[in-house]
């Protein structure tokens, strides 16, 4: 690791620990310095106790206590009866199915908020469900944007990034939908990172949890060259060409340097793109803009304090977001999903909601 990117990744490591801590002491009463004594020093208080893993968490208070088996039957079966030799209880799978809301009558004259879904590697071209297609998803906006229903639309970004043509496809088709007068929210889940922030940069309001990892402002290219490890095998390759770019896409050969030029030369293009957009979206100078990116990964938390985000919410705030910027008070959220790979866009789950 470089020195730069041990900094980053150890600050959004030590927010992430710090968050996961919180929680902790808070839930369970115990101090952040009873916590820290158990986990740094936890081989000395295995060798100086009788006592295992487990009565080590009980006698923390990370627990409540210790039962076999037999008994968290019977401590279940006081609870909700019995069930032939177990307990009443349902699988989570028939719960959800139980507690899931009566799909409501779709009225197609009431506003709606349309929400996209871009969960995954950002891909070029057509791509299925979970994984973020360039083309697949520029067509769920252009469905949302060309819907008369439709006066907004909420983005749920959880990617990584990946590819800054097919980022690029997507924001492209965001803006048309701005413009053609349809406020656009991101909302980000548990990453929105490079080509992640990258479609949500010029969002009218993004909003994260604190948890999110977003950021990584940044461009780079990988071309691997075996040269060394051939050598050492004794494999070598040679050849003839015309040119001084010829033979430059031969992995068996260390990376021609005019071509290394063109690679860092795109690179270098396509990061000042970035940082454009972040400057343009985020009202910040270039400058500004330069010193929050350079691929670093921000926290939500930080990535608030920086400006690079609205706000700390989920995707329900960021519904209710959108319909103020929409001027909604009635509305309907429609989901427009990819259904399965070649199907194409689909209207597929919709939920009322009023406010």
């Amino acid at each position: 690791m470089s020195d730069e990117s041990r900094e980053s990744t150890q600050e959004v490591i030590d927010f992430l620990w710090e968050s996961y801590l919180s929680k902790i002491t808070r839930h369970r009463n115990i101090s952040a310095e009873a916590i820290a004594n158990y986990i740094n020093n936890y081989a000395t208080l295995l060798d100086q106790t009788e006592s295992g893993p487990a009565e080590l968490a009980l006698e923390l208070g990370l627990i409540d206590g210790l039962v076999t088996s037999a008994e968290w039957r019977s401590k279940m079966q006081a609870i909700s009866g019995e069930s032939g030799d177990t307990f009443e209880h349902v699988v989570y799978r028939s719960y959800l199915q139980s507690m899931r809301p009566p799909m409501p009558e779709q009225n197609p004259a009431t506003d709606k908020i349309a929400v996209i879904i871009a969960k995954g590697t950002i891909l070029y071209g057509e791509q299925p469900a979970g994984e973020v297609g360039g083309d697949t998803i520029a067509k769920l906006i252009r469905k949302a944007k060309n819907s008369k229903n439709v006066k907004a639309i909420v983005l749920r970004v959880d990617s990584p990034g990946g590819s800054a043509a097919a980022s690029e496809l997507i924001r492209t088709e965001l803006v048309a939908a701005q413009e053609s007068g349809k406020p656009v929210v991101a909302s980000m889940g548990g990453y929105a990172a490079s080509g992640g922030y990258w479609i949500s940069s010029t969002a009218n309001k993004i909003f994260a949890s604190e948890t999110t990892i977003t950021g990584s402002i940044g461009v780079f290219t990988i071309f691997p060259t075996f040269e060394r490890s051939l050598d050492y095998l004794g494999v070598h390759s040679d050849g003839i060409g015309t040119t001084s770019l010829s033979g430059a896409m031969n992995n068996f050969k260390e990376i021609n340097p005019v071509f290394k030029r063109v690679l860092q030369n795109s690179v270098n293009q396509t990061y000042n793109k970035f940082l454009a957009l972040v400057s343009e979206g985020r009202g910040l100078s270039i400058e500004e803009a330069d010193s929050v990116a350079q691929g670093r990964v921000w926290s939500g938390s930080r990535a608030l304090e920086h400006g690079l985000i609205d706000g700390i919410g989920d995707v329900n705030v960021a519904i209710e977001s959108a319909a103020v910027l929409a001027g909604l008070t009635d509305y309907d959220v429609v989901y427009i999903e990819q259904r399965a790979f070649s199907q194409g866009a689909v209207f597929k789950t919709s939920i009322a909601i009023r406010s």
